[in-house]
């Protein structure tokens, strides 16, 4: 299955929320997937582990990280967090980088400059996709006759 990449970026932001993360920390996940899967990686994949974690918050996701790390030319060092892909993805959409190094991650500016070869499409595995839809699910009203009287959906006239 291909799968645009506003489809995914869309997807993860709805699959966060439904995780119960802020809107804010939620597009964020949203655009580190797509970016991922723009430079090549499995966004997707990065995106199901940090979600399965039931402790993720932006502090484990690593965006304290990356925004201090923005602030200063020093490199940040992360203890912890609940992807090291999703947090390279959440680094490398803002010009950052990700290395691994004695002691632990370090989110740094990079000092050469970065080949940005975008993909247009994203093929993820169908686990992990499937994973990622049934958290943004939780995000959806779920369908009543009164949502539908309330003219939810097509109503109760449906004359497509």
């Amino acid at each position: 299955m291909e799968l645009s990449l506003n489809e995914i970026e869309v997807t993860a932001v709805k699959a966060a929320r439904g995780r119960g993360l802020d809107h804010g920390i939620a597009a964020e996940v949203g655009a580190a997937a797509r970016w991922l899967c723009e430079e090549g990686q499995d966004g997707i994949a990065a995106v199901a582990e940090a979600l399965a974690d039931d402790d993720c918050t932006a502090d484990r996701l690593g965006l304290g990280a990356v925004d201090l790390a923005l602030a200063t030319t020093e490199p940040v060092a992360v203890f912890t967090c609940v992807s090291n892909l999703l947090l390279a993805g959440l680094a490398g959409r803002v010009g950052l980088i990700v290395s691994e190094e004695p002691g632990g991650l370090r989110v740094k500016r990079s000092t050469a400059e970065l080949e940005h070869v975008v993909q247009a499409i994203a093929v993820p595995a169908p686990s992990c996709w499937a994973q990622i839809e049934e958290w943004a699910a939780q995000t959806y009203v779920p369908s009543s006759e009164e949502s539908r009287t309330a003219g939810a959906g097509a109503g109760l006239t449906d004359n497509d």
